[in-house]
């Protein structure tokens, strides 16, 4: 009878990814060799990219673009979609937006500014009652403006 010697190569890949609580999104895979890939979301194309730093060597680099890792990261980044980061400048575009539709008149264009934030009660809050000094106070837009800036 003849023996046959089994060689299992196993390759383990450990992974770790998260969305932090700043609604940032990152991607962590161990390489056998011990380093890591790390991957950010890129804010300008929204892809993943490969963020190992000045100190890690080319190999490292050339390893986690060879391996797989780049697509398992987008895969992951798929999973977990991200909201754009509003600035309070934009907050504050939209607070005016929406006097200015209750001014009119316009609920198609309160619609509009509503729609950029779903699932976010306290901002649909704030254009709600944006919208109502609109609609019974404000006579222009520069009414408008002092309601945002506070005069």
């Amino acid at each position: 009878m003849k023996t046959y010697k089994k060689i299992i190569f196993t390759m383990s890949l450990f992974t770790s990814a998260s969305v932090m609580a700043n609604g940032h999104w990152e991607y962590e895979e161990k390489l056998p060799s011990g380093d890591v890939c790390y991957y950010t979301q890129n804010s300008e194309t929204g892809n993943p990219f490969l963020a190992l730093g000045n100190i890690v060597p080319d190999s490292v680099g050339e390893e986690c673009q060879n391996n797989g890792s780049y697509k398992r990261a987008k895969d992951d980044l798929k999973k977990h979609p991200q909201e754009s980061e509003m600035s309070n400048y934009d907050r504050g575009v939209d607070i005016y937006k929406a006097c200015v539709a209750g001014a009119e008149t316009d609920p198609g264009a309160f619609g509009n500014v509503l729609r950029r934030y779903r699932n976010k009660p306290s901002d649909i809050n704030k254009m709600r009652k944006s919208f109502e000094y609109g609609t019974h106070v404000a006579r222009s837009e520069r009414d408008c403006v002092n309601y945002v800036m506070g005069y």
